[in-house]
């Protein structure tokens, strides 16, 4: 690691620290103080092009949004669109090629066709569409041939699965206040099941780090340590079965891929074991095992309610809604008595967006996928991760709702699918390279 990366990272740590310092939950910290915060957390992204801006951004917002308190970081999406768009200006991206991955249009006709199809029904402009701006904006600030992309993003989101988990584990009491508050703007922390998949991102990153812990380096080595077997007793807490279910379906995925030898995947499930039945006897599990046994029927039987509801609304109505939707907001009061969510981002998009929309967010859910060249090496942890993605979609509706960080999580798979694409480049030059050397080498010989 650099002195120039040892002082960013002590940097953004104190930043960090200042913004959790902030525990009030009634009231923002003062303007002026919200503003130079927010410079603070840029400043470094406009002298170190490398991916900073992106991770910097990711990581304070997830946590400012997600906390049970207000913050110093402002929360609007909006302003951050703003902001890169600004930033595009001031950083002179033309020195070094951006991350323009194949498939890029894709993500932008959804942007267009989304947000001109809710201001046709409603004259308004809704999340998803600022969720889609920050997925098409980042890709200009992360250089396409860097090998620090993947590993600044995926600090991002361990130190962010870090910071809510030490929230949740010790401010369960201020996490109730904020959930009964029902403060629009930790929206979060009234639903624990967008929280627990967020805190899930990490730990699944951070799982996969561990199977391969003597091959990183120590910093990411401990951030992946503490970020999973934190997150694990917080997901517990939070007593959200959508995001369990993502988190384990994700270390399933890495362990059925992973090429580690057979013992060291033995004794990583004996160690999750006795970490499970630590948990357990310390009534981690109490809560989780309460809703099993008292609100799972309840809870299962609303769902299917509502989809079967919505399903049959949709394919009663007219055929030309079946191509484009009803849009957000008669989205979702489709096939109900009062508005409500699809809690699943398939339907979701079938209802607001039609089958147009529907197509193009599959799409872009399979655009890693589509940017990975034949022999890759990162093929089990690109199927983890678009496996959790996908869980998550099937469970809770966040991308439809436009809740970026779930799309920044997409895009942080496109980074290693690119990563692994340009190694895999090199290797090849280097092995067409190394036999016409060799040839040469004989020939002098021989005319020696």
């Amino acid at each position: 690691m650099q002195i120039k990366g040892r002082y960013i990272i002590c940097y953004y740590a104190v930043l960090m620290l200042v913004m959790m310092s902030w525990t009030d939950y009634n009231s923002f910290p003062s303007m002026i103080l919200r503003i130079v915060f927010l410079i603070a957390v840029m400043v470094p992204g406009f002298f170190d092009k490398d991916c900073v801006l992106p991770a910097a951004i990711t990581c304070f917002w997830g946590v400012a949004v997600n906390g049970y308190a207000y913050s110093y970081m402002p929360t609007q999406v909006y302003l951050y669109v703003g902001l890169l768009l600004v930033s595009m200006v001031i950083i002179n991206r033309y020195d070094k090629k951006s991350m323009m991955f194949r498939g890029y249009l894709l993500p932008v006709c959804l942007f267009l066709f989304v947000t001109l199809r809710n201001l046709i029904q409603t004259t308004s402009i809704e999340e998803i569409t600022w969720g889609l701006l920050i997925f098409i904006l980042f890709p200009y600030f992360i250089p396409d041939k860097s090998n620090d992309n993947e590993k600044k993003m995926s600090w991002a989101f361990m130190v962010m699965t870090i910071v809510l988990s030490f929230y949740s584990l010790t401010t369960q009491e201020l996490f109730a206040a904020g959930a009964g508050a029902a403060i629009a703007d930790r929206s979060a922390w009234t639903d624990p099941n967008y929280l627990s998949m967020i805190v899930g991102m990490g730990a699944v990153i951070g799982f996969r780090n561990i199977l391969r812990i003597r091959n990183i380096d120590r910093f990411t080595a401990v951030l992946s340590l503490i970020s999973f077997f934190l997150a694990v007793p917080a997901m517990l807490l939070l007593v959200s079965r959508g995001g369990l279910l993502c988190l384990c379906g994700g270390i399933a995925v890495l362990m059925l891929f992973s090429k580690i030898k057979t013992s060291y995947k033995i004794g990583v499930i004996v160690f999750i074991v006795i970490f499970v039945i630590i948990l357990y006897t310390n009534d981690f599990l109490t809560m989780l095992e309460e809703r099993l046994n008292g609100e799972a029927n309840a809870s299962n039987n609303e769902r299917v309610w509502i989809l079967q509801n919505r399903l049959t609304a949709f394919f009663e109505g007219s055929p030309f809604y079946w191509f484009v939707g009803y849009g957000l907001q008669d989205g979702l009061k489709l096939g109900l008595p009062f508005p409500m969510g699809s809690h699943n981002d398939y339907v979701a998009f079938l209802a607001e967006y039609g089958v147009i929309g529907l197509v193009m967010f599959l799409g872009m859910l399979s655009l890693p996928f589509y940017n990975m060249k034949h022999g890759t090496k990162v093929l089990g942890e690109v199927c983890a991760y678009t496996f959790y993605l996908l869980l998550a979609s099937l469970t809770l509706e966040p991308f439809a709702f436009g809740r970026w960080v779930y799309y920044v999580f997409l895009l942080f798979i496109i980074i290693i699918v690119r990563n692994d694409n340009v190694f895999q480049r090199k290797q090849m030059i280097k092995n067409k390279i190394v036999p016409i050397v060799e040839d040469k080498l004989k020939i002098e010989i021989k005319e020696v």
